[in-house]
């Protein structure tokens, strides 16, 4: 990907399946859609204090700055995209609206109305399966998706997911795929990997006792971070997805001194178990560079 100084991204070529009769399955988590740094459908977007095709009036603003990230940031989204059409299944692993925003005061939301953030969310998925892709979801954390009613399962209707679940378990020609959203959080970039080898070990031990099947593939999320821990002779690894959420919330700057995050999505082919291959799409944050004050 090139991203230039007008913050345009370029077309790179489209990228042929790996084998030509694989499955090709993509991954896409933590939309956040109806944040101001949600992914977000032009169709869904709003421009601030743009009229009648004028410039943004408050062109220098916060909101001006987060509606032109989104732009990008969806730009981006929608190149790659269409350069891995088309998919065969779309696994969407949670947290797809971002929900009421009460902790903020709803102050980083660009719509509160969770009606709304479905339709948003709904956009992109349509976007994503086209006519042809069968859909599968996971449930996201309650306080973004409801901590009493389930938001995700209105989406689901509307996009016609196939199921919705808690916990995914998937036979992709003989792999077998374990998906959840959740997963422990650290700041300690030395000990990032703990919470995705403890996630393989329990999904293991869950298999032992004949309740699942052993997962050749552990797909979580939650933390916006791609990671990938495996054992190739074990013929299974564990690997935390991307998010779809831009910088810019006020708990992620103010509160937490943490990692690097990740924008982006994971596709893979899978013909047997003995050919499996992942693809880790991921923006550069380029494109959400900080601001750099001079001083005397």
């Amino acid at each position: 990907m090139v991203v230039t100084k007008s913050m345009r991204v370029i077309q790179m070529p489209v990228v042929p399946r790996f084998w030509p009769k694989a499955t090709r399955l993509i991954v896409l988590s933590d939309e956040h859609c109806g944040n101001v740094a949600g992914l977000t459908h032009p169709d869904c977007d709003v421009s601030y204090g743009q009229e009648d095709g004028d410039e943004p009036k408050y062109h220098g603003s916060r909101r001006a700055r987060q509606a032109r990230q989104r732009s990008a940031l969806w730009r981006w989204f929608e190149e790659r995209i269409d350069a891995y059409r088309p998919f065969d299944v779309v696994l969407n692993n949670g947290d797809a609206i971002d929900g009421t925003g009460i902790r903020s005061g709803a102050t980083e939301l660009l719509c509160s109305d969770r009606d709304e953030q479905v339709e948003m969310a709904q956009a992109v998925l349509d976007f994503v399966a086209g006519r042809k892709a069968d859909i599968y979801m996971t449930y996201g954390t309650p306080y973004h998706t409801g901590d009493v009613e389930d938001w995700e399962d209105v989406l689901a209707r509307e996009v016609h997911a196939k199921r919705i679940e808690g916990e995914g378990h998937y036979d992709v020609r003989g792999v077998q795929i374990a998906m959840k959203h959740n997963i422990g959080n650290t700041a300690s970039p030395a000990s990032r990997f703990t919470a995705l080898s403890n996630a393989q070990i329990k999904q293991h031990l869950w298999a032992l006792r004949g309740q699942q099947p052993k997962a050749n593939i552990i797909i979580r999320s939650h933390v916006h971070r791609c990671l990938y821990a495996g054992e190739p002779g074990t013929r299974s690894y564990a690997t935390t997805t991307p998010g779809l959420q831009g910088l810019g919330s006020k708990y992620g700057i103010r509160r937490v001194d943490g990692l690097p995050i990740d924008f982006g999505f994971l596709v893979f082919d899978i013909l047997d178990l003995d050919h499996c291959f992942c693809m880790q799409e991921i923006a550069s944050l380029e494109m959400q560079r900080c601001a750099i004050t001079k001083l005397p």
